[in-house]
C-alpha cells in the first residue's frame, strides 16, 4: 500500500509529445465504485493490474496488484460503464526525480496532466504547454469519464451555461415600448346622453352612478381586478379582451391618440 500525491492540470498545447521519452496505450474499467473508493482493472501495453484507490482529492491511498494481461481482459468485458482507452506519455520533469504522465484521451478532445509528488508541498516547475490545475474538479477524474464520455460532460455544460446565460438576459432591467394597438374608449361626463353611450358602450352591462357626493359623483365599474371609480372627466377604455377600466385623463392623453376613422 502506498498513498498517491498527485495534481492534474489542463494543457494548452501538444508540446509534451515531443518531449516524451515513453509511449504507452492504456485500456482501463471501474469493476466497483463506493463512497470511499474504487477498484478499476487497467491494461498498459502487455501488462495488467488490478488498482484500488480511496476517493480523497489531493492524497489518497493506492493498491496496485498485477494481473495477468488475460484476467485484465477478461475483466475489461465486465467492467461498470465504459472503457477508457488512452495515451500516455511519460516527460521527465525538470524538479528532480519527478515525472510527468500526460493523458490524451482517445476520440473525446480530452487530455489532462499528472505530477506524483512525494508530499503535497512539494515545489515543482511548470512546463509552458501545462494549463489550469483541475485537481480539486472530480469531473475530470477517470471514474467520471468511465460514466459519460467528455463529449456529453461539454454538452451538458454548454446547456447549462446557454440557460444561465438566458436567465441573466431576462432577469436584467430592460426598456419596453408599448405595441401598437387599437382601443375604444368613452369620457365619463355627468349626463344622462353620456351616461346611455357608456351603457351601450358597455354592452348594456348594469352601470351604477354614486351621488352620495353630489359634487363629485363617479360611476362604478366592474374590472378583472375589482370593482374601480371612474371620476368625471375620467376616461373608460375597453381592452383588448373586452374588458373595462377608467383612466384618468392625462394618463390617457400621454398613453393613447386618436384614430381617425374614414367614416369621421
Amino acid at each position: 500500500m502506498q498513498t498517491e500525491i498527485e495534481r492534474k492540470f489542463l494543457t494548452t498545447s501538444s508540446l509534451f509529445k515531443e518531449q516524451a521519452v515513453r509511449v504507452m496505450n492504456i485500456q482501463q474499467g471501474y469493476i466497483g465504485t463506493t463512497s470511499k473508493g474504487e477498484a478499476r482493472v487497467s491494461i498498459r501495453d502487455e501488462k495488467a493490474w488490478i488498482i484500488v484507490k480511496s476517493n480523497e482529492r489531493l492524497s489518497r491511498l493506492e493498491y496496485e496488484i498485477p494481473i495477468p494481461k488475460k484476467d485484465a481482459e477478461e475483466l475489461l468485458k465486465r467492467t461498470c460503464g465504459r472503457i477508457i482507452h488512452k495515451t500516455r506519455y511519460i516527460i521527465p520533469a525538470t524538479s528532480g526525480m519527478l515525472k510527468w504522465e500526460v493523458d490524451e484521451f482517445h476520440g473525446e478532445g480530452l487530455i489532462i496532466a499528472e505530477i506524483e509528488l512525494p508530499s503535497e508541498d512539494t515545489q515543482f516547475d511548470k512546463p509552458q504547454w501545462l494549463g489550469k490545475e483541475i485537481t480539486q474538479d472530480t469531473t475530470y477524474y477517470n471514474s467520471t469519464l468511465s460514466k459519460t464520455s467528455w463529449k456529453a460532460i461539454q454538452k451538458s455544460y454548454a446547456e447549462a451555461k446557454a440557460w444561465d446565460d438566458w436567465r441573466g438576459f431576462i432577469s436584467k432591467r430592460m426598456k419596453y415600448r408599448k405595441k401598437p394597438v387599437i382601443i375604444e374608449a368613452i369620457q365619463f361626463e355627468d349626463n344622462s346622453d353620456r351616461i346611455i353611450e357608456i351603457y351601450e358602450f358597455m354592452g348594456g352591462n348594469t352601470i351604477r352612478v354614486n351621488y352620495e357626493d353630489k359634487d363629485n359623483p363617479y360611476l362604478k365599474i366592474e374590472t378583472l381586478e375589482g370593482i374601480m371609480k371612474a371620476s368625471v372627466g375620467d376616461y373608460i377604455i375597453k381592452g383588448v379582451n373586452g374588458e373595462f377600466y377608467p383612466c384618468k385623463p392625462d394618463i390617457f392623453e400621454k398613453t393613447y391618440e386618436r384614430v381617425i376613422d374614414e367614416a369621421d
